[in-house]
């Protein structure tokens, strides 16, 4: 449903400058910015997935993840759960959060709950210290009851439970597989018309921004 939502409501301009946007982002040779892993936007970076649940990832499974990427920062997103791992040759793995969505659940490759455990919004500052990078994960409250009304406004009453508890409905997973289909359907279909779209206005969105100026409100 969220991706039948997204894909109704942009304008084509808007869907041929999402279709335009890099999957990895590097504005220093230092920091590379991923929505996945470097190699699958859609795979999890520090968090593993078994048949039992979701997990944290070992470093092992990290490091194969990282691979030989030359960046001293390497920041993901995707699971939405604040998470940093230093590996053994010195590269940081963050993942800082998500400023909208506390919990939701999944099922590929295994039915699965990602659950921040509380409603705030989370973000990272960075800063380049003279010994090396800092990291400090915030997380900070907001006016969630509103977006809880906005979800109920649409129907969407496993988003209101996750936005106000930072915890999935119980039994959703289940809801998620039946609707594991139509989700595929949808997806298809947007990425259909996002290849079918041309871009009007080369170098900028449709807000008259360019990407490397937006790159950071994802």
């Amino acid at each position: 449903m969220s991706d039948r939502h997204a894909s109704d409501h942009p304008s084509a301009e808007q869907l041929a400058w999402l279709a335009a946007l890099p999957t990895t982002m590097q504005p220093s040779k230092d920091v590379l910015l991923v929505h996945g892993t470097p190699d699958n936007d859609l795979a999890y970076f520090l968090e593993t997935v078994t048949e039992e649940g979701l997990r944290e990832a070992t470093r092992e499974e990290v490091e194969h993840r990282a691979g030989t990427i030359d960046a001293a920062l390497i920041l993901c997103g995707h699971t939405h759960l604040q998470r940093v791992m230093t590996l053994d040759d010195g590269r940081m793995i963050i993942n800082p959060g998500s400023v909208g969505l506390p919990a939701y659940d999944g099922d590929r490759p295994h039915a699965h709950r990602v659950e921040s455990g509380s409603p705030h919004a989370r973000y990272a500052v960075l800063s380049n210290e003279v010994g090396g990078w800092a990291v400090e994960l915030l997380f900070v409250v907001y006016d969630w009851e509103q977006a809880v009304r906005d979800a109920e406004a649409h129907a969407r009453t496993d988003w209101s439970r996750a936005l106000r508890t930072g915890r999935v409905e119980h039994g959703s997973i289940a809801l998620s597989k039946r609707n594991a289909f139509w989700e595929a359907v949808s997806i298809l279909k947007m990425r259909t018309d996002l290849r079918n779209v041309t871009c009007r206005r080369a170098g900028k969105n449709s807000w008259g921004m360019s990407p490397a100026s937006t790159w950071m409100k994802n």
